[in-house]
């Protein structure tokens, strides 16, 4: 069960997944093409196998490839807007100049392929790959209109609230040859499935549409923390969720994702729950648009982090 599914389910709510409303963000008309690899602009080369590496999708829609220390980038595609990284298959799917695009981060020299053209504005994809694995989201918001990339040995998009765009040759042909592309193993998400509280807190600060959800713990990674559920509801055709951080040791709590006072739950404001993004050794995360790293202050990021080139353990809800 996807965690969207576990909420909507807890709380026996009736409203439909694809509710009818209009994204907020418009696309901009004034994106630069996608450039070819070969004209990339590279401040410093990021060698592919480096552990430190993360991927961002700016403000001003361009896919970041970073590193930690020292910092360095490379771009490897502008107008990137929406972008869907798919750890398991080392893919980042986006939009850009109505087209849906997929890049392949096992072949760093290579340049996008398009898959789609003429893609309908707004759209949240969805990538259904044979056998039972489906890509989607991790926003926790509902929004319309969806596409889903069929990707089997017939592939072909399907559309809710939209026409569905046809492939392009490109696009069907680069399937057909991926279509038995291996997954690399990853560590499975962590998300908050009890219904009965690890912990108990002050009603006072508990804010969950399903009282018993609130309270839930999770283990923040290798650290002697804990990620502490004490809000969940849902407005505006998302998931809004709240947390706290307890260290297990003292049972004193702190304000995620960044803690800088320590003390009773009450006198600790609530932060969000995640998806914390873990590195492979749980020495730094990535948070929204933070890089968090052991001991030091979080770094506010160009736009929003999709995750590591290696990933670690994934940690929370979605913001």
């Amino acid at each position: 069960m996807t965690l969207r599914a576990f909420w909507l389910a807890l709380v026996s709510l009736s409203a439909c997944t694809m509710a009818v409303s209009q994204p907020g963000k418009q696309l901009a008309q004034d994106r630069p093409a996608i450039v070819p690899s070969d004209h990339l602009s590279t401040t410093t080369r990021v060698e592919p196998a480096r552990l430190d590496q993360f991927l961002v999708e700016t403000q001003s829609a361009t896919l970041l490839l970073r590193a930690m220390a020292p910092r360095s980038e490379k771009v490897l595609a502008r107008s990137a807007q929406n972008s869907l990284y798919d750890e398991r298959l080392e893919l980042v799917w986006f939009y850009g100049e109505d087209k849906l695009w997929v890049l392949d981060l096992r072949a760093p020299d290579s340049s996008p392929v398009v898959i789609a053209e003429h893609v309908p504005p707004y759209s949240e994809l969805h990538v259904a790959r044979t056998p039972g694995r489906l890509l989607e989201p991790a926003d926790s918001c509902d929004t319309v209109p969806v596409l889903r990339l069929n990707w089997d040995k017939t592939p072909a998009i399907e559309a809710w609230y939209a026409s569905a765009p046809a492939l392009s040759r490109e696009g069907k042909s680069w399937l057909l040859a991926e279509f038995d592309r291996p997954e690399r193993v990853v560590t499975a998400q962590q998300v908050f499935t009890s219904t009965d509280p690890d912990i108990s807190l002050p009603e006072t600060l508990m804010k969950c549409e399903a009282p018993t959800a609130c309270g839930a713990t999770l283990p923040f990674a290798q650290r002697d923390w804990e990620l502490v559920l004490v809000g969940a509801g849902f407005g505006a055709d998302c998931w809004h969720y709240a947390c706290l951080l307890r260290d297990m040791t003292s049972g004193a709590f702190a304000t995620p994702p960044e803690p800088k006072h320590w003390g009773p739950a009450s006198e600790s404001a609530p932060g969000p729950c995640g998806r914390y993004l873990f590195n492979q050794d749980g020495s730094a995360f990535l948070v929204g648009n933070l890089l968090c790293l052991t001991g030091r202050p979080c770094q506010k990021l160009e736009g929003k982090a999709l995750g590591w080139r290696v990933p670690g353990v994934i940690v929370g809800a979605p913001e």
